[in-house]
């Protein structure tokens, strides 16, 4: 063989080499055993070597997260997808299937530290402190009340939202608006906990999931393997964010959360899943 042959075949390894590094290092496999995951609440996983499967039991709720914390690039689209299925004898239940967004620093970033209410930007009126529960604010004409709405604080009113994830928050549930002479005053269900002056900038958030779904959420899971799968991308403005296909501000990383959550609280329940992966799409 002519050198220079032996160099074109020695430069196509090397290009294929590298090409299915790249590829490889683009997904995160999660399969075969437990030693990938780890339990967020109760019941118990186990392996299942021949279908190379983790097989998931108990009574209520299952739910579990992969160790290992990815990195990702919010401003691009990423896929993931898994086999599931039933295990002989379970109660029905649902799956549900998405990414844990975590920051930078592996710290979870929660729904409600960007989930904001459009519209809610106000200020307060007079100081608040951590013991308050009635806080004063200067406009309230777009709050409602819910048990799952937060005060955030030192927020951005400006349009591009740059304090999400706001983590300076009250304590969560709202009573009542009500306007009272030149302000309105928010009863809270329990202290705000918090202490800020008249004058900071605040807005409504609310609580919700704790995972980004991207559309795998609440599927129904036969005895059959079946695939499921979900996609989540960058928001097109920030001030349009859908939490359950777009990146949250201040995601970083993610880990895999799979849960199982049967029809009846209390019913025992058992099921698989297996070829897990995420992957950016081109």
């Amino acid at each position: 063989m002519k050198y220079s042959e032996q160099k074109k075949i020695i430069s196509a390894v090397i290009i294929f080499g590298v090409a299915f590094l790249a590829s490889a290092q683009e997904a995160l496999l999660a399969t075969g055993t437990i030693a990938d995951w780890e339990a967020a609440g109760p019941g118990t996983i186990s392996d299942n070597a021949k279908e190379k499967a983790v097989i998931c039991a108990g009574k209520g709720n299952i739910e579990l997260l992969s160790k290992t914390a990815v990195k990702i690039d919010p401003s691009k689209s990423y896929a993931f997808s898994g086999m599931f299925k039933s295990e002989s004898g379970s109660a029905p239940f649902k799956c549900y299937f998405g990414l844990s967004p975590l920051s930078e620093k592996g710290e979870q970033v929660k729904t409600n530290q960007v989930n904001f209410v459009k519209g809610t930007e106000t200020e307060l009126a007079s100081e608040c402190s951590p013991d308050d529960t009635i806080l004063k604010i200067k406009n309230g004409a777009n709050w409602q009340p819910g048990q799952h709405c937060y005060i955030a604080f030192e927020a951005d009113d400006s349009g591009k939202y740059t304090d999400l994830p706001n983590t300076k928050l009250s304590s969560g549930g709202i009573l009542k608006v009500e306007k009272k002479d030149a302000a309105y005053e928010v009863t809270m269900k329990t202290p705000c906990r918090v202490k800020y002056p008249a004058g900071t900038k605040i807005r409504i958030h609310n609580a919700g999931p704790s995972a980004i779904y991207g559309g795998a959420a609440g599927k129904t899971v036969s005895s059959d393997w079946t695939e499921i799968k979900g996609l989540v991308k960058p928001p097109e403005f920030i001030d349009n964010l859908n939490l359950i296909v777009n990146w949250w501000p201040g995601v970083q990383k993610v880990k895999i959360f799979v849960a199982f959550y049967p029809e009846n609280s209390d019913s025992a329940i058992s099921g698989s899943f297996k070829d897990v992966k995420l992957e950016e799409v081109k």
